[in-house]
């Protein structure tokens, strides 16, 4: 199995441009709601998450793409 570092050296760029495109979905009209800027909150939250899913997939997403059952 090939060490951490490498699979988040290739799947970041993965997760970014995943993340890209669903930021891109988000409606500018989120900027400055109640004084934050949420777009930005929310693109932050959605590339975060989506690095963590694909670096380290949970079992249950696993097994959905593999078949396998633990």
């Amino acid at each position: 199995m090939p060490s951490e570092n490498l699979v988040s050296i290739i799947t970041r760029p993965l997760a970014d441009a995943i993340a890209a495109r669903l930021i891109r979905a988000i409606p500018e009209e989120l900027k400055d709601v109640c004084g934050t800027d949420l777009h930005g909150e929310l693109s932050v939250v959605i590339s975060t998450a989506l690095n963590a899913i694909i670096v380290k997939p949970p079992e249950w997403l696993v097994s959905v793409f593999t078949g396998e059952k633990k």
